[in-house]
């Protein structure tokens, strides 16, 4: 018979199985269910599969809009991860630093926001630009949300899930010393913003989750 724990590291990997769906909401929905999960029972990634624990280096695809290197700063930022970037000519990537689990995780959710903004901006004919910004912005307010509440309910939670591991940060401090030219960039230019299509963003960031229909597929 299976103990309580090794019940909960099942529902955690078939959770992040499903953070590989096609399906966006499902996919994102998934991580974030899998995250209170490892937080409340105290769990790694270690725990979940066996990984060595290093600071490492992920990225996205090359791109130009600014909004997608907001996006990967806000993402990285609540999951444990730093950012910098990296030039090709007129393009460039945002770089993701973290530990290897944090990283995967980031890149993940990174992605599936991505498909998101694309799709559902393409979908209801919005501005792309500004429903972008109103998603990040929304999105942003829940994660904070999210943190904030697991801080004040068990700070040991809040520590294993939210705070910049010391390694990560010393290894980012590293890079930027020896760093020339633009690290981060310039943010995004809010002056013509749709105001229709940045609200209609910033409901569907803050509303994004389903975690009743993530769970009950996970049992």
């Amino acid at each position: 018979m299976k103990s309580e724990l090794e019940s909960v590291i099942e529902k955690v990997q078939k959770l992040l199985r499903l953070a590989e769906s096609q399906n966006e909401y499902e996919a994102q929905s998934a991580v974030i269910k899998a995250r209170s999960l490892m937080a409340k029972h105290k769990l790694s990634m270690n725990d979940i599969q066996e990984k060595e624990d290093k600071v490492v280096q992920g990225e996205t695809e090359k791109m130009r809009s600014p909004w997608k290197r907001t996006l990967a700063h806000v993402i990285a930022k609540h999951f444990r991860c730093k950012t910098y970037l990296r030039h090709w000519g007129n393009s460039y990537r945002v770089i993701f630093l973290g530990l290897e689990e944090d990283v995967e995780l980031t890149s993940i959710v990174y992605k599936q926001v991505v498909n998101i903004i694309n799709i559902s901006s393409r979908r209801k004919r919005l501005d792309r630009k500004s429903y972008a910004i109103g998603f990040i912005q929304g999105l942003d307010k829940k994660l904070k949300e999210q943190s904030i509440k697991m801080k004040n309910e068990n700070e040991e939670e809040y520590a294993l899930v939210a705070v910049m591991p010391v390694p990560v940060i010393k290894k980012y401090n590293e890079i930027e010393k020896g760093f020339s030219g633009d690290f981060k960039g310039k943010g995004i230019d809010q002056e013509q913003i749709d105001y229709n299509s940045y609200i209609n963003g910033r409901e569907d960031g803050l509303n994004y989750s389903k975690d009743k229909e993530i769970q009950e597929k996970a049992i």
